[in-house]
């Protein structure tokens, strides 16, 4: 019974690779991927903010899929009394696996990024409720960045035609699509889109 759970599984990771290696390209098979788990799953990064927002105290400023061999999990970085939390929640048992304090090389380290995503207007979650109703897509990844004192969100969704990359202001909630970067099977020579 496991042997033949383990073959299925083996199966239908060749069959979202192949599938994503065709829709995506090789650069993004990890949002596809991310794209074929979210579209099954019956739990999304927004209910995981919300479920550990209502839990706990702080703002969580940063959400994504993390893929790895064998497991799926929904990795989330939580802002609180000036310590941040990196979250791992299993998204099948909606229940939080590890958390730690993240590593040294974060953005969030950085006192005037940790400030600016406190004080932003607009709370992760808004930003992606802003999002999904104005473009199309499964939200893989989403995060909140502060560049030369202007704080914004971040927000990638994937469809099954590829993907993109929202700005959404911290403070307004107002919308820019990346369309320099729009994904169209790879990505930029520095592994960003």
């Amino acid at each position: 019974m496991f042997r033949k759970m383990k073959i299925q599984s083996i199966l239908l990771f060749v069959v979202f690779a192949l599938m994503s290696s065709i829709a995506f390209g090789k650069g993004d098979r990890n949002e596809a991927l991310s794209y074929f788990f979210l579209k099954k799953t019956n739990f999304t990064l927004e209910q995981s903010i919300q479920q550990l927002e209502q839990e706990n105290k702080g703002k969580v400023v940063s959400a994504r899929v993390k893929m790895n061999d064998e497991l799926q999990l929904f990795e989330l970085k939580r802002i609180e009394n000036d310590i941040v939390m990196e979250i791992l929640i299993d998204p099948i048992t909606k229940k939080v696996v590890e958390a730690s304090t993240d590593g040294i090389f974060s953005r969030y380290n950085d006192s005037e990024d940790r400030t600016a995503a406190i004080d932003a207007k607009i709370s992760l979650l808004k930003a992606m409720e802003i999002v999904k109703g104005q473009y199309d897509g499964l939200i893989v990844r989403a995060s909140f960045s502060n560049k030369n004192l202007q704080g914004y969100y971040r927000i990638h969704t994937v469809t099954n035609q590829g993907g993109s990359m929202i700005l959404v202001d911290g403070d307004s909630g107002e919308t820019f699509k990346d369309v320099r970067n729009e994904k169209k099977g790879h990505r930029s020579k520095k592994g960003h889109y």
